[in-house]
C-alpha cells in the first residue's frame, strides 16, 4: 500500500464504517485490528486504538498529546525518527507502511 497520512486513513476508515454495519461493529469491538486488516498495515505493539460512537445525546472530541508531553510511549520514539509529523500515531503508520521498522526508518512530512 502507498503511504497513507492518517486523516487519509481516518477518513478511509469512517467511509468504509458508515457504509458497513459489520465492519462498524468490528471496529467498535477491537480497533486495532479492524484497521491494520482495512489498511493492510500492522501497527506497533505499544500503539492502542479507541473508537468511540457519538449519539443522538453524546459526543466525542480528541484532545492532540499536550506539548512537550511523550506521545504513546517511549518505544515508538525508539522505533523511528517521528520528527516533522503531526503526531506519533502518523509516523508509526508511515513506518509501518514503509516496510523499514527500525532505527533506520526516518520519514519526514514531504515522503508520499
Amino acid at each position: 500500500m502507498d503511504s497513507l497520512d492518517r486523516a487519509s486513513a481516518e477518513a478511509q476508515i469512517i467511509k468504509k464504517a458508515m457504509k458497513d454495519s459489520t465492519f462498524r461493529a468490528s471496529l467498535i469491538a477491537d480497533p486495532k485490528a479492524a484497521i491494520e486488516q482495512t489498511l493492510g498495515i500492522t501497527l506497533p505493539a505499544n500503539v492502542s486504538v479507541n473508537v468511540y460512537e457519538d449519539t443522538a445525546t453524546s459526543f466525542n472530541m480528541v484532545l492532540p498529546a499536550a506539548s512537550g508531553s511523550e506521545q504513546m510511549g517511549s518505544d515508538i520514539g525508539s522505533a523511528a525518527d517521528c520528527s516533522g509529523w503531526s503526531s506519533a500515531a502518523e509516523c508509526a503508520v508511515e513506518c509501518t507502511q514503509c516496510g523499514n521498522n527500525d532505527t533506520t526508518c526516518q520519514p519526514g512530512p514531504t515522503e508520499e
